[in-house]
Formats: C-alpha cells, structure tokens, sequence
C-alpha cells in the first residue's frame, strides 16, 4: 500500500456516475433487451479510462473503475456473479419507499426505479432475491473484465496504485430471503467463502480491496474477515474497508441472527 510523509493522499469511496453512453447499455441490460455485447465491452472499456484519467487529473492518489463494471448498485452486483439466487417480483408495496429521502429526492427515485415508460435504472427494489440454492461464485469472466480495465486504464494514466470496491459478505444482497441454508448465519457463511473468490483474485492482482458495508457497527468482524484473510496472501495491508452507513440494533431484522452470531463462525475463513 502506497505510503506518504509529505501529504494525506486522496482517494474516494467508489462509485462514480456513469456517462450517458455506458448507461444505455446499463438500462437495456437491466430491462432483459439484447444489446451489441461487442459495442458494450467497448464503450466500458473506454468509460473506465476517461474516469481514471479523471481521477487523476482532480488530484485523486488512489482511483478506481468508477464500480462501471457492475450491473446495479454496490451491493447487488453480485446476483449477477452468485449462484443460489431468483429474483421474485414484490407481492404489495414497494418494501423500500420509505424515508424522507424519498420524498425530498422524488425526481431521483422516479427515475432509478421507473415511471412505467421502461427507462428505468433498475428494477431491484420492485423484487426480492431469494436464496433457493447453494451460493457459488460464477462471476470470473465480468470480475477478470474489471481487473484487466483498471489495470490498462491505470497504466495509460501512469498510476501505479489503483482500488476495487467489494460487498462484504453481510451486506451483499442485504435485504435476501433464505428459504434454503438452515439459518440465516449459515447463508452469510455461504456468502462469504463465495466472495471471498473475488477478493483474493483483487488482491492477487495488485490492487487494493475495499470492503464496503452498512452494517460493520452491528456484525463486527465478520464484514471484514473473508477481504482481510485474502490480504493477507499478499500484504497485511492489501485489503481496507468503507462503511458507509450504520444499522441501529433496533431496526435489525427480526428474522435475522443476531449480530454477534456471526463472529466466531466466520474467523477462520
């Protein structure tokens, strides 16, 4: 990990806001339409250097892909990379709105969620991603096609360190229905030894990992044992983490296990 005795080097949470080319493509996906893979890989690739020579043109040390890669949002890219899962469409109302934010930003939610005219930026929060299967990792191909973007784009900006931004394993998929392991610790178990397939081959290939969670002031280690035990391969330092927001104990799920439930059955993974 690059060090500095001069200055505080800069760096950012991750995700950036896609430009408008990538995300036709990203709503097209999103809809289920066939879309020109070729022309896809292409306006990605070049999307990711355009925002890493951004990143540095603004005086960012540490840059990373933008999260372009990912087909939705930061924690539910990984139904695209999991076996295990099907999405079910949501019986009633939408379990999500809900919140002053929804009705302070209601022009933004409109259109990450759609007005009905199929513009939509994702359909996520109208289904629920229910585990009816054994949690496998199948998303080598999309995770090797963001290594080897930042990695060209880093060398073409002239970057010699660069960053990826991961779910931790109780944040991945957050609001899942378990209807196949037998306890919900069980499925984060699960959860974590398939993730921990992409954390190693981030580290393995040179970069930071950063560990993104909501809920590390309720579940502890076990957000960060599955990135930090892959760092370990290389560095004692090759993996970091970015809370990004807290849970309160009060609003935990009922039918969830108990935060502390998930420590010491995920240590020595």
């Amino acid at each position: 990990m690059k060090r500095s005795v001069d200055r505080i080097l800069t760096t950012h949470t991750g995700s950036l806001i896609r430009p408008p080319q990538l995300l036709e493509f990203v709503k097209a996906r999103q809809a289920g339409q066939v879309i020109d893979q070729r022309a896809y890989e292409a306006t990605l690739e070049d999307s990711v250097r355009d925002v890493v020579a951004r990143q540095v043109e603004a005086g960012i040390d540490i840059p990373n892909d933008g999260e372009f890669g990912k087909s939705t949002s930061w924690s539910l890219y990984v139904l695209k990379r999991l076996s295990g899962f099907e999405l079910r469409e949501v019986k009633g109302g939408n379990p999500f709105a809900r919140g002053a934010d929804r009705l302070r930003f209601a022009d933004f939610y409109a259109e990450l969620e759609g007005r009905g005219d199929g513009k939509d930026w994702s359909n996520v929060t109208r289904k629920d991603a229910v585990c009816v299967g054994p949690i496998t990792y199948n998303g080598l191909f999309e995770l090797q096609r963001d290594i080897d973007n930042l990695r060209a784009a880093a060398k073409a900006a002239g970057v010699d360190e660069a960053f990826l931004p991961v779910a931790a394993p109780s944040s991945a998929i957050p609001d899942r229905k378990n209807e196949y392991y037998k306890t919900d610790e069980d499925l984060v178990v699960a959860l974590a030894e398939a993730l921990r397939t992409e954390y190693r081959s981030i580290v393995d290939a040179g970069f930071l990992l950063q560990v993104d969670t909501r809920f590390a002031s309720c579940v502890g280690r076990e957000n960060l044992i599955a990135g930090t035990d892959c760092g370990r391969r290389k560095n004692s330092t090759g993996a970091c983490t970015h809370q990004s927001c807290g849970r309160s104990l009060k609003r935990w799920p009922k039918k969830r296990a108990s935060p502390a439930a998930h420590d010491q059955s995920t240590r020595n993974l």
